[in-house]
């Protein structure tokens, strides 16, 4: 089960909300990970989909940004 929240914001603060609920089961594209390397060797699994922030992704271990890459 998922739910779906839904805010409009007016001046900072919440004017209106909205849930919903949806029975949601993944599949095969929600599943697709790969494994991202940084030049310090560490190394982690992230959705395909997350890619497009691998460039200016700072990494856990050596705090560096830009040294990510996908493993192949």
């Amino acid at each position: 089960m998922t739910e779906i929240i839904t805010r409009k914001w007016k001046d900072g603060k919440v004017v209106s909300e909205t849930r919903k609920q949806f029975d949601w089961e993944p599949n095969a594209a929600d599943l697709d990970a790969v494994t991202v390397v940084c030049k310090c060797r560490n190394e982690f699994e992230m959705p395909r989909d997350a890619l497009f922030g691998l460039p200016n992704m700072y990494c856990g271990q050596c705090g560096t940004a830009g040294k990510m890459r996908v493993k192949q």
